[in-house]
This record gives structure tokens, C-alpha cells and sequence, in this order.
């Protein structure tokens, strides 16, 4: 036990004793492909669906823990194809939110792995429904919308001192009304630091 507890010590010590270099601001803009799970989807085949842009700026801060924060637009979106009657119906919707997250960087390799929290405002979007040969389309109002939170985790790869990739996955854990989807999804970012 007490070799345990030196262990847990020794490597508390060493990564509190680091001076973390944060980033400055920095803008960011990438896409991302959405999904999403229903509680219940009647059988339907839930996809993926392209989600861009993304785009936003971002700071290094230190509050206690190193973080960086992101403040910008983000996508959420999905398509499902369920039969109804004998007939096909494909929907898809790609919803607009107003995205606040904040992401611990940890070194790892010549990148930072990053784990997170989002938070999402809704701003609106669209769905669109296919039935026999017609297709319908619908815009959503934000007051129709709940916001969405979840977590994130990331891969910061430098390109050189100020360009780099991001790629990671969301996991939303906020239920969209009753019963509706929870978002999850692939991303990749291209960043800029100044």
C-alpha cells in the first residue's frame, strides 16, 4: 500500500510541478459527421449525416487546471431510414447551436490528448423527410429545440508552432424532448493559434 501511495504521489507531484505551455487565441474551423441514439427507434437505421461548418475562436486559460475553451458555432445532425406501411421514409435533420466547451489538455507524444465538456445553445435548424418520391422540408425554431451538453475527446496534433489538426468524438447525454435523440459524432478541426 504504501508503495501504491508513493507511486500515486510521485506522478501527482510530476505533473503539477509541469509549467503547461497554454495557447493563445486561436480560431478554428472544421465539419464533422452527427449520428444520434433514440431511447426508442422503432426499428429505424439512425446514420450519419455531414455536420459543417464548425467554427469558432478559442483561449488558453488556467483556472486551478490548465483548460482551453472554445466559443463558437457548432452542428448537430442525423439521418434515419425506417419503413412505414411498405414504404421507405429517410429523414434527416442538421441542427445549429451556439457551442461553449472547455477541454483539459494533456501532453501526449508530439500532441495534447484533450477531455471535455460542451455545452450547446440552440440557435434552429432543418428536417427534411422523404416519402414516395416527395420530399418535404422544415426549418426548427430554437424555442423547439433543447440545449444539448456532453462530453468530448480529442486529439491536438501540430502541424508546426501555430497551425494544428483536431480530431475527437462527442458523446451527447442530454435527451432532445422526450424521447428524442442524444447527438454523438466525429469531428475534425483545423486550428490557428496567434
Amino acid at each position: 500500500m504504501k508503495y501504491i501511495l508513493s507511486i500515486i504521489l510521485a506522478v501527482a507531484t510530476f505533473l503539477s510541478a509541469q509549467e503547461p505551455e497554454l495557447p493563445g487565441w486561436g480560431l478554428y474551423v472544421g465539419a464533422g459527421m452527427g449520428s444520434a441514439t433514440f431511447e426508442d427507434d422503432m426499428g429505424a437505421d439512425i446514420g450519419f449525416e455531414p455536420a459543417l461548418p464548425f467554427i469558432g475562436v478559442n483561449k488558453g486559460v488556467m483556472l486551478g487546471l490548465p483548460l482551453v475553451v472554445n466559443v463558437g458555432f457548432g452542428k448537430r445532425s442525423y439521418n434515419m431510414e425506417m419503413d412505414l406501411l411498405g414504404e421507405t421514409v429517410t429523414s434527416s435533420a442538421s441542427l445549429d447551436y451556439l457551442d461553449i466547451a472547455a477541454f483539459m489538455p494533456y501532453p501526449l507524444g508530439p500532441g495534447f490528448a484533450q477531455l471535455g465538456a460542451l455545452y450547446g445553445t440552440p440557435l434552429g435548424g432543418k428536417a427534411t423527410m422523404e416519402l414516395g418520391g416527395s420530399e418535404e422540408s422544415d426549418d426548427i425554431e430554437a424555442d423547439d429545440m433543447d440545449p444539448d451538453f456532453g462530453l468530448v475527446l480529442a486529439y491536438a496534433y501540430p502541424i508546426n508552432e501555430q497551425i494544428s489538426v483536431n480530431a475527437g468524438y462527442y458523446l451527447g447525454l442530454a435527451e432532445q424532448s422526450d424521447g428524442g435523440p442524444k447527438f454523438n459524432g466525429l469531428f475534425v478541426l483545423l486550428g490557428y493559434t496567434f
